[in-house]
C-alpha cells in the first residue's frame, strides 16, 4: 500500500501529543470509561442522579421511586442512558444499571413534622423564557417549619435550566420543541422527612414531532447511531429532541413489510435480541414507538422505523492504514509519530534507507527540491479489526507480538529552507487541541480551558472570521495543529468552554495554516455554533 503525502512547512512545532483510539467506552473500567459515582435513592424515593466521570447522561428508566415503608431495605436499578463522548471506538450511547440501596423510611407517611403538598405545581406548556414559582404556596409545613427545597431535572444535561432561590423556583427554557421533568423536594429541619412534586415543562413549539421530516411544521426525532452487538445488546442511538423516550420496541431481521415480533428481554430502552451467528453482520428491521413528550401539535405516541445493523460473532471491521494521520518527514529528516484514530496502536517505524549515522531518521534534505522517502508504520490491531496486506491477514491475536501490520507509505521531505515568515499579528491558542469543536461542550460545566499560548498569524484581518489560510507560528516556528481545532483568542487567559460564552476556535492543519474557523457556544453541554466558509 502506497500513498503520496506532501510535506512543505520548513519548521513545525506542536503541544498535541501523538494519541491513539480512546477503545471501545463502556460503563466502568480505565480513566476514560463513564465510571458512574454518587448514585443514591432516599427512604423518600429521590434519586441522587450519578456524576460520570465521561460521557452525558440523556435518559434513565426510572426518574423516582415510591417511598420505603417497609421494615427492610429495598435494592433499586436504573438503566442510565449515556451519550458516548467523541474518540472512541463506538458512538451513539451505551446503557449502564446501577443499583443502590434505598434505606427504611424513619418517619410516617403524614407523620406530624412532615410537610405536605397544598396544591400541585400544574405541568408549564409553551415556556418561552422564564418563569417563576412561590413554593410556599405549593408546600405546607408540618408541626416543624419547612428547611429548604430543592430541584432535580431529567434529562439531566436538559437545555431547559432550574433554580431555587428561597422558596422561589425559576425556570428558564428558549429553545424551542424541548421538554423536561422537574421534582421539587421540600424538607423540614427536625428529622429530614419531605415530599417531593413533580411535574413537566415543555417550550414553545408550534410543530408536529415527526420521525425524519424538520421542516417548518414538523421537528424530527432525528435518531441515529444504534447498534446490536453480536450477543443481542443494544448500543442505542441519539436523538434530537432531548428527553425523549421509548415506551415499545419491535423488530424482525426480514423487512419493515413483516410483522415485527417482540424482544427477547430487556426493555424498550435496553432491548436484548438473539445473538448473531450467521457469520456476518446482518440488518435488523426495528419499529420504536416514541411517547410524544407535551408541548407538540400531537400527541400520544409516535411509530419510526429504522433499519441498523448487528454484528457477528465472527465478523470483524476492517482496518485501514489511512486511519493514520500527522504522518510526515521534517526537512532535518525526523520522522513523526502518527496518530491512529481508530482500530489500532503504532508500536514502531521502519525506515527504508535511514541515515547512516541514525537509524531512526533519514539525512537532512540539503537539496532544493523535495526527496521522496519510504516510511513502515508498524501497527498493532485493536480487538475486533483486521487489514490485509500484500495478501498477509492481520488481525488483534496475529498482531500481539511482534508481527505487526505494516503501513507502508512514500512522503515526500521537503528541502532545508533558508529563510521563512511567520508573521507579526499576535493573538493567543488553546495549549492542546480537539477533534472537534463540541469536544469542548463534552467537558463538565465545571472545566475550561485557558487561551494562553502566545501566536502570530501573517493575517492582520479581523480576528477570528479574516483569518482563513494565515499561517501560524508559535515561538519563532511553524506550528503543527495536527488539524485540530483549537481555541483563539487576542486576549491572553481568555476561557473558552463556559456555558453560554461565546468563544473562537481555529482549525490549524500540519503545515500551520488555519483551514477553517468558527465561533461556538456551550449551552449545559448543548453545541451551537456559527460557522464560517472553510479554506479550499
Amino acid at each position: 500500500m502506497s500513498t503520496k503525502i506532501n510535506s512543505r512547512s520548513p519548521y513545525f512545532l506542536s503541544f498535541t501529543e501523538p494519541s491513539q483510539s480512546l477503545g471501545t467506552f463502556a460503563c466502568t473500567g480505565n480513566k476514560f470509561m463513564a465510571n458512574p459515582t454518587g448514585f443514591e435513592v432516599n427512604a423518600y424515593g429521590v434519586i441522587n442522579e450519578p456524576v460520570l466521570q465521561n460521557g452525558t447522561i440523556v435518559g434513565s428508566s426510572v426518574t423516582t421511586f415510591a417511598e420505603n415503608t417497609t421494615s427492610s431495605t429495598i435494592s433499586r436499578t436504573i438503566t442510565y442512558t449515556i451519550a458516548i463522548p467523541n474518540g472512541y471506538d463506538n458512538s451513539g450511547t451505551i446503557t449502564c444499571d446501577l443499583t443502590a440501596t434505598q434505606p427504611v423510611k424513619a418517619v410516617a407517611t403524614g407523620g406530624a413534622n412532615c410537610p405536605t403538598i397544598s396544591s400541585a405545581i400544574s405541568n408549564i406548556t409553551g415556556l418561552n423564557g422564564t418563569q417563576t414559582i412561590n413554593l410556599s404556596t405549593k408546600f405546607a409545613a408540618g408541626a416543624v417549619a419547612i428547611s429548604n427545597y430543592n430541584v432535580r431535572t431529567i434529562p439531566t444535561n436538559s437545555v431547559i435550566s432550574t433554580s431555587i432561590s428561597g422558596s422561589t423556583l425559576t425556570i428558564t427554557g428558549t429553545a424551542t420543541c424541548q421538554t423536561a421533568t422537574v421534582y421539587v423536594t421540600a424538607q423540614n429541619a427536625t428529622d429530614a422527612c419531605e415530599v417531593v412534586d413533580e411535574f413537566t415543562v415543555a417550550t414553545t413549539c408550534v410543530k408536529a414531532l415527526h420521525c425524519t421530516t424538520d421542516d417548518s411544521t414538523n421537528v424530527a426525532v432525528g435518531y441515529a447511531g444504534a447498534s446490536f452487538n453480536s450477543d443481542g445488546t443494544f448500543n442505542g442511538g441519539t436523538a434530537s429532541i432531548t428527553g425523549i423516550q421509548p415506551s415499545a420496541f419491535v423488530y424482525n431481521f426480514t423487512s419493515h413489510s413483516d410483522s415485527y415480533g417482540a424482544i427477547s428481554s430487556g426493555t424498550a430502552l435496553a432491548p436484548v435480541i438473539p445473538a448473531n451467528t450467521t457469520g456476518s453482520v446482518r440488518n435488523v428491521y426495528i419499529k420504536i414507538s416514541w411517547t410524544i413528550p407535551s408541548g407538540f401539535t400531537n400527541s400520544g405516541t409516535l411509530d419510526c422505523t429504522y433499519t441498523i445493523e448487528q454484528a457477528s460473532a465472527t465478523s470483524l471491521k476492517s482496518f485501514t492504514c489511512d486511519n493514520l494521520t500527522n504522518v510526515r518527514i521534517l526537512p532535518n529528516g525526523t520522522v513523526d509519530v502518527p496518530f491512529v484514530t481508530q482500530g489500532g496502536t503504532h508500536i514502531s517505524t521502519t525506515l527504508t534507507n535511514p541515515s547512516s549515522s541514525n537509524s531512526n531518521r533519514f539525512d537532512a534534505n540539503n537539496t532544493t527540491s523535495n526527496i521522496n522517502r519510504t516510511v513502515t508504520f508498524n501497527i498493532r490491531l485493536s480487538a475486533g479489526f483486521t487489514v490485509t496486506i500484500d495478501g498477509v491477514t492481520h488481525t488483534e491475536a496475529s498482531t500481539a507480538g511482534s508481527n505487526l501490520a505494516p503501513c507502508t507509505q512514500v512522503i515526500e521531505q521537503p528541502p532545508m529552507p533558508s529563510s521563512f515568515s511567520c508573521g507579526t499579528n499576535n493573538f493567543f491558542i488553546t495549549r492542546i487541541g480537539f477533534n472537534n469543536p463540541t469536544d469542548v461542550c463534552n467537558n463538565n460545566t465545571a472545566w475550561t480551558f485557558g487561551v494562553s499560548i502566545a501566536a502570530v498569524s501573517t493575517l492582520s484581518a479581523s480576528f477570528v472570521s479574516g483569518h482563513l489560510g494565515a499561517s501560524i507560528c508559535v515561538g519563532a516556528q511553524r506550528f503543527s495543529g495536527n488539524n485540530l481545532w483549537y481555541g483563539a483568542d487576542v486576549v491572553s487567559g481568555t476561557q473558552i468552554g463556559n456555558t453560554g460564552a461565546p468563544f473562537k476556535m481555529v482549525q490549524i492543519d500540519n503545515n500551520g495554516k488555519i483551514i477553517a474557523q468558527t465561533t461556538a457556544t456551550c449551552q449545559t453541554n448543548i453545541y451551537t455554533q456559527n460557522a464560517y466558509p472553510s479554506y479550499p
